[in-house]
């Protein structure tokens, strides 16, 4: 589908979309996606900012009864997870080219990086959104991510500033408790350097060895006690000792997450929109989604970290 140009009008934004740009940026963001992907995802309705899901805090409980006995019932102590988007949005404005070829040219790189800024955000958010950052315009702002929750609850191990061990990835797996016990539920989030060096260890296999008999994982690379290993740039490296940020910090932290108990919601399409500004002679571009992420185990925290690892 074309996109069209045209002046900027109030009355005229919500027709900004030009379709078949806007579907081939979401099927290029769904094929890079890692870390948001190993999620399940919740479609929020298009005209709601807050969206609730039922929870259990406890399961149903079976008991031995008679056949002529009446049932017992189970106690449930119900609960519900909350979702409330936020918008992530891009804009880059291009200056007019008056050569044609140029122009498709510069179009097809816009929608790349708009993919790629995206991608950027949410795979920061995901793994180290804080709703505490002081910077209102930055996406770890939008909600708590993995590293928050893990560190918040005290569930991590120190490594001493050393490099990563299977006796530290045994001890992580066992501050899940009953999260921990099915490694088909539970993914390696690590920075790429520490990937490297697990690829060195005894007891990992990589995906060639592999991944001809199993279910791969997008994104990962190996797989350590049959947990896969999905290495990501967006696990932070300016972390001190106990897995927070600091201005000097140079330590970075490894996820181990039981996947099944989070959900990505989405609130609408993933949008991309043009117009042009006829007063500067440019065009702009806005990529943007409205997204949140919670965990859905209510009084637990599915997710543990190693802390203290060296970044390099």
């Amino acid at each position: 589908a074309e996109i069209v140009e045209k002046a900027i009008k109030p009355s005229d934004i919500g027709s900004w979309l030009g379709e078949e740009f806007s579907n081939q940026v979401v099927s290029e963001l769904e094929l890079n996606l890692k870390v948001e992907n190993i999620f399940d995802k919740v479609r929020m309705p298009d005209n709601r900012s807050t969206f609730s899901i039922p929870a259990r805090t406890e399961n149903a409980e079976a008991y031995l009864i008679a056949p002529a006995q009446n049932a017992i019932e189970s106690a449930i102590n119900g609960g519900k997870v909350s979702f409330q988007t936020n918008r992530i949005k891009t804009l880059l404005s291009i200056a007019d080219q008056s050569d044609q070829e140029m122009v498709t040219a510069i179009v097809d790189l816009v929608r790349k990086e708009l993919t790629r800024s995206l991608l950027r955000a949410s795979e920061k958010a995901i793994i180290d959104g804080d709703t505490s950052t002081s910077d209102v315009n930055d996406v770890r702002k939008a909600f708590d991510g993995l590293l928050k929750m893990a560190t918040g609850a005290g569930n991590k191990v120190d490594a001493g500033g050393n490099a990563i061990t299977k006796g530290e990835i045994n001890s992580a797996r066992k501050l899940l408790g009953k999260y921990g016990l099915n490694p088909a539920d539970l993914v390696l989030v690590t920075p790429v350097n520490v990937a490297y060096q697990m690829l060195e260890m005894d007891g990992v296999e990589t995906v060639d060895k592999y991944g001809s008999m199993a279910t791969l994982v997008r994104g990962e690379i190996a797989r350590i006690y049959g947990m896969p290993i999905i290495p990501s740039e967006y696990v932070p490296t300016d972390l001190d000792a106990n897995g927070a940020h600091a201005s000097d910090g140079t330590l970075t932290a490894v996820l181990l997450v039981s996947k099944t108990y989070f959900l990505v919601a989405d609130r609408g399409n993933i949008a991309i929109e043009k117009d042009r500004n006829i007063s500067s002679s440019v065009n702009m571009f806005v990529g943007y989604r409205d997204i949140d992420f919670k965990k859905v185990a209510v009084n637990s925290t599915p997710v543990s970290a190693i802390v203290n690892l060296p970044s390099n």
